[in-house]
């Protein structure tokens, strides 16, 4: 009962500043409602979902150089219910489904990891970051739905899905990004453990947390419908004299989302 007063107070407050208006949500992503800056990866609501869009493939991929002349080594890991793929475990299993490009050591003048992941609907793995070696260091993250088959790096920033996110460790040596499920990936963040490669004992339950909690939050078309707007998924969809506000991930900001709810 409390949330739905709750959600129709919201909806009241919102109606005056949304009806009437259109916005542009690309067809592969679904955007959360915003709730706080510290529940965001870079400009991404936690929950938001990003579907590959031209296949049944998603990459996820990281790339960064050495910080403050020292040697920065990052690395990516995906753990799941039925293993766990990274330099300390496998780099691909027996169907290929899943496929790690490599152990990137140092990054003079760069270097970068990603995973091919083709899963199945019921098939989950949670995406970590960890910092091997080096303090504090940035490194950015992107996501793409292109298919390598090698072991190489394919990070060609003009195939991200959106803009690449600046991320950066603070004080901590592993930082989770979201999970992948099927051919989508999910954002959420969080931390599997403090140590340089993630706690396979705390998996499971971040899983079963991350999906209960995604299954439960607020879709920003929803609201936006729910207020009197209009969210179309391609401009073709709109009458000439209609002005349409993007949300596509590439012009969007923090503050662009808030501003929606607030």
């Amino acid at each position: 009962v409390l949330n739905s007063l709750c959600f129709s107070k919201l909806m009241h407050n919102c109606k005056n500043k949304l009806e009437g208006k259109t916005y542009l949500i690309p067809k592969y992503i679904e955007y959360t409602v915003s709730v706080s800056e510290k529940q965001m990866i870079g400009q991404i609501p936690y929950g938001t979902v990003v579907h590959g869009s031209n296949s049944d493939t998603i990459t996820p991929a990281i790339w960064w150089t050495d910080h403050d002349r020292y040697r920065t080594d990052i690395d990516i890991h995906l753990n799941g219910r039925n293993g766990s793929f990274g330099w300390n475990s496998c780099y691909r299993n027996d169907s290929a489904k899943v496929l790690h490009s490599g152990d990137m050591v140092t990054a003079d003048p760069y270097a970068s990891e990603a995973f091919r992941i083709t899963l199945e609907d019921d098939e989950v793995y949670i995406l970590t970051a960890c910092l091997f070696c080096g303090s504090n260091a940035p490194f950015k993250f992107m996501l793409t739905d292109v298919d390598f088959s090698r072991t190489e790096a394919p990070v060609n920033v003009e195939d991200a899905l959106f803009a690449p996110i600046d991320m950066k460790f603070n004080n901590t040596r592993n930082m989770s990004i979201g999970f992948a499920k099927g051919n989508s990936f999910y954002f959420y963040g969080g931390e599997l453990g403090k140590r340089i490669t993630p706690d396979v004992e705390l998996n499971n339950r971040a899983l079963d947390a991350m999906i209960n909690r995604v299954s439960n939050m607020l879709k920003l078309e929803d609201f936006i419908t729910f207020s009197g707007g209009r969210v179309i998924r391609d401009i073709s969809e709109v009458e000439d004299d209609v002005e349409v506000i993007s949300l596509m991930p590439n012009s969007i900001t923090a503050s662009t989302l808030f501003d929606i709810i607030d």
